[in-house]
């Protein structure tokens, strides 16, 4: 009789981990999860560590499948993270064809800024100039004041790098002090 009761003990016990296992599965594979715990997972892993790579590509296969053009395009951002530098340019090549006809502010200041920080981490300081440059004349033409900041700030490190030392303290000086790009919980955070 004891024999019994251990068995039925043993196989309830065994068929509520295995339907507990099973949902945490479900739950874990891609298409369950949304935007935003992909998101979340992904950039509060540190990039070339963990899971990012799988985690960008999953996103990226969601938004495809799903064939929302907004999120596509931030796949390609968050997959360009984890690339080399020719792959990279050719998921910077692929956000920029996606977002063409964009009506948001973003766009494509954005794609030139991600294209000049990622010659910049690559040492290719004119490619980097070249796309900063461009990133702030669509940020200029959009109203941009956070992706206008970014590319004056890019391009002190620029100029920080070839000696301009005076110029470059006065460009993060204004920023650091002049704060209009943030927003308010970023304004709270640097207090």
């Amino acid at each position: 009789m004891m024999k019994i009761k251990f068995l039925l003990l043993f196989l309830i016990i065994g068929t509520v981990f295995c339907h507990a296992q099973t949902n945490n599965e479900e739950k874990n594979t891609p298409e369950k999860r949304t935007y935003e715990e992909l998101e979340k997972e992904f950039y509060s892993t540190r990039m070339g560590e963990g899971n990012s790579k799988s985690i960008a590509d999953d996103y990226l296969k969601k938004a495809k499948s799903e064939k929302d053009a907004t999120h596509i395009a931030e796949g390609y951002v968050m997959r360009h993270f984890e690339e080399n530098l020719s792959d990279a340019l050719k998921d910077l090549d692929s956000l920029q064809h996606i977002t063409q006809n964009s009506k948001e502010d973003t766009y494509p200041a954005r794609t030139y800024l991600l294209r000049g920080n990622l010659y910049f981490r690559n040492d290719n300081l004119q490619s980097a100039l070249n796309n900063y440059i461009l990133g702030l004349k669509y940020a200029k033409e959009k109203g941009n004041k956070r992706q206008i900041a970014m590319a004056h700030i890019s391009i002190a490190y620029l100029n920080n790098y070839i000696g301009k030392h005076a110029e470059t303290a006065k460009v993060l000086r204004h920023y650091a002090y002049d704060a209009d790009y943030m927003n308010e919980d970023e304004k709270k955070r640097s207090n």
